[in-house]
């Protein structure tokens, strides 16, 4: 009952059925197309193109049929009409079947190394197929929906078939390239297209029409009818969950182009610190030295006349040599990699208030409340580091401040810390050139880290900074990956 009831449905509606098999197709393709623009560094992303020209063809393919009635298909040597769309519906499925195995060997060739002369088989192959085409045409027009047949089996088995199996296996594959991004749904995309691509190898690939040779005599699409299973239905699943899985798996792109501005962020960050590291040598170091050589200079001057007056100026010149050591300390300090630091902000913290004290003399008090649910990664770690260095050194620099409060909220996901000293403030017109280069570094680091920053200062107020950061980088393995 089942059975009949199905055939039935489908004997009423097969051009529906064509449509929605050729549309899955069509829309992969068009998906593809529309999002994978420009170059791409996944194996993946570099071959997604034939795939989506053998998506667009195979649309097209399948949507001749609806236009293409047995009556037509026998008579398709009678009539131009039923020439052009006869003909042209096998030359275009067989054109759609070459960039699909294309799309397979090229991933399967990237993969392990083989000789890009692979990628170009399938053409050679659909090339061979195609003169087998035109050299086999019947004299008798009542031979010609045999001569289709056999020309489209030939396409099944000896290109779509292949296609299927290796876009199936090179998709499969191409996992462990992108488990580096931590994506799963990406991962997950990858396993069902391939899964998609494995049902399409059996029902686009070794389901054929009837044919009076094996195994297309065996297993052909007669055979499922009488079991009530139409390959129709078979391949219109295989086409919406491959067109599904393929169109998830598009995330790739905006993944690839994230870490790319990330990329660009993270030079441009370099280069900045860079220059601030020169400026401050420049302003501050070199400016001490400069200051030491005078001091040297007028020391040998008073060696001579008066040596009591050279032994005090030494004195005060070795307390400037202290002065320098530390103040070059701090610099090499800024530049460690966070590997070396802690996993939790208290600890970073207590280090960096030490040092800062003992270096400047001012009243910092320092609160923290909440838990550390996890430590931050590697990343992390260095951003919140370098910010709440960069804090402080504001403030030693520029604030002339003698009470520093800093406050450290600890939550499930991230913290909270907030830097206020009782300085001198400033107008952010004005913070140009004293300042806005190392303002400018905490807000990049910010939206680096997938955090916040706000800076709230006026002159003669002090200044307030509150910097929130997640415990994971964004992208990282977190729990959600995106």
């Amino acid at each position: 009952m089942l059975r009949s009831t199905l055939l039935e449905i489908l004997d009423h509606n097969w051009y529906l059925v064509f449509f929605v098999y050729g549309l899955a197709f069509f829309l992969m393709g068009f998906s593809i197309a529309l999002r994978g623009r420009g170059p791409s560094s996944f194996r993946l992303g570099q071959y997604l193109p034939l795939l989506a020209v053998f998506g667009l063809t195979h649309g097209l393919a399948e949507w001749l049929y609806i236009f293409l009635s047995p009556g037509m298909a026998a008579r398709g040597r009678q009539t131009l009409q039923g020439a052009v769309l006869t003909g042209g519906h096998a030359a275009l499925m067989a054109l759609s079947f070459a960039f699909l195995l294309s799309f397979g060997l090229s991933l399967l060739a990237s993969r392990w190394g083989w000789s890009k002369g692979w990628q170009r088989l399938p053409f050679l192959m659909a090339a061979v197929w195609l003169y087998v085409f035109l050299a086999r045409r019947p004299a008798d027009p009542g031979n010609f929906s045999a001569w289709l047949t056999s020309t489209e089996v030939m396409a099944r088995y000896f290109l779509a078939l292949p296609g299927a199996v290796t876009s199936s296996l090179g998709l499969f594959l191409q996992r462990e390239e992108v488990k580096e991004v931590h994506y799963p749904p990406l991962d997950r995309g990858l396993v069902g297209a391939s899964l998609a691509f494995a049902l399409y190898a059996f029902a686009g690939g070794m389901v054929v029409p009837p044919a009076p040779f094996p195994p297309a005599s065996l297993i052909n699409t007669s055979l499922l009818l009488q079991w009530g299973l139409p390959v129709q239905l078979w391949r219109t699943a295989a086409a919406v969950l491959a067109a599904y899985f393929i169109i998830r798996t598009l995330d790739l792109y905006e993944i690839e182009n994230r870490r790319r501005l990330e990329e660009l962020r993270r030079r441009e960050l370099v280069w900045l610190e860079r220059e601030r590291i020169r400026r401050d040598l420049h302003d501050g170091v070199i400016q001490s030295v400069y200051g030491f050589s005078l001091g040297l200079d007028h020391a040998l001057a008073l060696l001579k006349k008066e040596p009591e007056a050279c032994g005090a100026q030494l004195r005060r010149l070795r307390d400037r040599a202290d002065g320098l050591l530390n103040e070059l300390r701090r610099y090499l300090q800024q530049l460690e990699l966070a590997p070396g630091l802690p996993g939790r902000a208290v600890p970073i913290l207590e280090d960096l208030l030490a040092d800062f004290t003992a270096s400047t003399g001012m009243e910092v008090n320092f609160h923290w409340r909440g838990r550390q649910e996890k430590d931050m990664d590697a990343d992390q770690r260095s951003h919140f580091y370098h910010m709440a260095s960069e804090i402080l050194s504001n403030i030693r620099r520029h604030a002339s401040a003698t009470r520093v409060e800093v406050q450290l909220d600890l939550g499930s996901t991230g913290l909270g810390l907030a830097v206020a000293d009782n300085g001198v403030g400033f107008r952010w017109e004005e913070a140009a050139d004293s300042r806005g280069m190392g303002l400018f570094n905490l807000r990049e680091r910010a939206a680096m880290a997938g955090g916040r920053l706000d800076i709230k200062s006026l002159p003669g107020k002090g200044t307030r900074v509150t910097v929130w950061l997640p415990y994971s980088a964004p992208g990282g393995d977190n729990g959600n990956g995106h």
